[in-house]
């Protein structure tokens, strides 16, 4: 019963949003999508009882920051994307420097985790 209100509440959280990406910049909405790690912390502790941790506080600050950073200082126009825009970024340099570095780090993460359970 508690899952099908939560269910709910998701998919009516994406109607809204669908209908906020024509009155907002997606560089803003989908930033602040990333309160929904904010509200998962808040239930798992009123809902099911879980003990939070320093760390999880200390991520939810970094959540909260990083959303106010965003909207301060984000892109506040939207722009029409066409697809040979959108090829054109995805081919430039500066995007293929940065898939390097965020799967190198991902990489490197990946294997130290799995060494130190081995």
């Amino acid at each position: 019963a508690l899952w099908c209100g939560g269910l709910a509440l998701f998919a009516g959280g994406d109607v809204v949003n669908l209908f906020g990406l024509n009155m907002a910049a997606q560089s803003l909405l989908e930033a602040l999508g990333s309160v929904q790690f904010v509200s998962n912390m808040v239930f798992s502790v009123m809902l099911l009882g879980e003990r939070l941790k320093r760390r999880h506080v200390a991520s939810t600050f970094l959540i909260v920051l990083g959303n106010v950073l965003i909207v301060a200082w984000g892109d506040h126009k939207s722009q029409k994307m066409t697809l040979s825009l959108v090829t054109r970024l995805v081919e430039s340099k500066v995007f293929l420097t940065y898939l390097a570095v965020v799967y190198s780090i991902a990489f490197a993460l990946g294997v130290t985790e799995y060494l130190s359970r081995h």
